[in-house]
């Protein structure tokens, strides 16, 4: 009796430490396996974000060219850009700048604003070069974290010669916004 006594003393300290043992090493394989898992979940949401704000922006950028060739043939430019923001009222200003980079035309209408300097964003610059629609950078204008998408109002060809950008049009949406869509 007092072997078998002294084999399980003997033994039951070997169960136990094999028992935790093999709970610890489970556990950390467990746990790499679940941060793993976690990590790759992450990923694939932020591609799937991604991808998502990648096609807000270029839907923003395509109606910012739309506004563009609106605004060369409009009759009156303002009722063009009023238009535009009642269709789009997450846009909290529009725009429209001639050559000088300065506002001519916006909605909504506020005196302070005509002659805002919008040239001298390189945002606008590379819209007015480019003849192609830009986004600027992220950063403060009137007063909210916004974006600014530019689109040039191009003169079609005349006379087999370049096109003519005669103004550019600019969008104002509120970050906020850009992220509810």
């Amino acid at each position: 009796m007092k072997i078998q006594f002294r084999l399980m003393l003997a033994i039951i300290p070997v169960f136990v430490i094999v028992h935790l043992l093999t709970s610890v090493i489970t556990g950390i394989y467990s746990t790499r396996a679940l941060e793993e898992q976690a990590r790759e979940n992450a990923q694939l949401l932020s591609h799937s974000y991604s991808d998502q704000l990648d096609s807000t922006i270029d839907q923003y950028l395509n109606i910012s060219q739309d506004l563009g060739s609106a605004v060369i043939t409009a009759i009156h430019i303002e009722t063009t850009l009023q238009a535009v923001r009642k269709r789009y009222p997450q846009f909290s200003h529009v725009f429209y700048t001639p050559t000088s980079g300065k506002v001519l035309e916006m909605a909504p209408y506020k005196a302070g604003l005509i002659g805002y300097e919008f040239g001298e964003i390189s945002a606008w610059q590379r819209a007015f070069n480019g003849k192609s629609p830009t986004m600027s950078a992220a950063g403060d204008y009137f007063g909210q974290k916004s974006v600014v998408f530019f689109a040039p109002a191009i003169l079609s060809y005349v006379y087999n010669q370049e096109p003519t950008v005669e103004g550019v049009v600019a969008l104002v949406l509120p970050l906020t916004n850009l992220f509810k869509d």
